[in-house]
């Protein structure tokens, strides 16, 4: 990890910056106004001159147009601050990991217990019954070590296949209402799509629709903190959090074509 990167959360102005370059790669200048809407001019030139002095974005030409974009170090935080983003998705090979924790004896074994229900809530694990819950490996893996447990009186973690966890995916799925996230999910993507065609953008200015993807981008903000990922960690869907990220790169890459020239 980049020395740079800090334990403590990052605030939601540089959330949405740090989200916006992983996805989208760059950011003019003037649409940060769009992106920290809350914020007067002097302040957004100052959170600016912060992020850049953490190595987080920096400033950057395309043609004679200044314009910000991401480092690795950026990327960084925010992969750790938003588990939607990173490739490891991709290498998952669709097991579980199932955590046990014996809630029984006393003050030590107490504190223990509630340090690892805090470790766990971290890496996305999601609660069967009392005391029980499950990850995915890859999560399992970016978060907390196998090592931890070994030999830790009433902690025991299992490795299983996707496949023998049989019905427990959907009841867990329907109490997280991940079917109303991806109905959600699907309705941005048609924004989107609509965005895209020629017919749809030619007659509009500029700045209306950056303030239309920027919107979008808002709604995906809010979904994103909804999200669980249980409907993505089953994997094969489509209008997931990262290919929306995409899309709204394509479209506002489009809409910025005259800016370049």
């Amino acid at each position: 990890m980049a020395k740079n990167a800090e334990k403590r959360p990052i605030k939601e102005n540089t959330y949405r910056l740090l989200v916006w370059l992983y996805g989208v790669k760059y950011c003019r200048k003037e649409d940060l106004k769009l992106l920290w809407g809350e914020l007067n001019e002097e302040s957004r030139r100052s959170l600016l001159s912060y992020l850049i002095k953490k190595g987080w974005v920096v400033k950057d030409k395309r043609g004679e147009k200044e314009v910000i974009t991401g480092t690795w170090a950026g990327r960084e935080i925010i992969e750790r601050e938003c588990w939607l983003l990173p490739q490891i998705w991709e290498k998952w090979d669709g097991d579980w990991m199932e955590v046990i924790l014996d809630n029984k004896g006393g003050k030590k074994e107490q504190a223990l217990w509630a340090n690892w229900r805090r470790k766990l809530k971290k890496a996305g694990a999601k609660q069967i019954v009392k005391g029980v819950y499950i990850l995915p490996t890859i999560m399992w893996e970016r978060f907390l070590d196998i090592r931890d447990v070994s030999g830790v009186r009433g902690v025991m973690a299992v490795r299983i296949s996707g496949k023998h966890l049989g019905g427990v995916l959907d009841i867990i799925k329907e109490r997280e209402k991940e079917y109303e996230i991806k109905i959600f999910y699907s309705r941005i993507s048609k924004q989107i799509s609509e965005l895209l065609k020629d017919d749809n953008r030619k007659n509009r200015p500029m700045h209306r629709i950056n303030a239309d993807v920027f919107n979008i981008f808002f709604q995906l903000l809010f979904l994103v903190k909804e999200d669980s990922g249980f409907w993505r960690w089953q994997g094969g869907e489509e209008n997931n959090f990262r290919d929306l990220l995409k899309q709204l790169s394509i479209l506002y890459g489009k809409n910025n074509e005259l800016f370049w020239e």
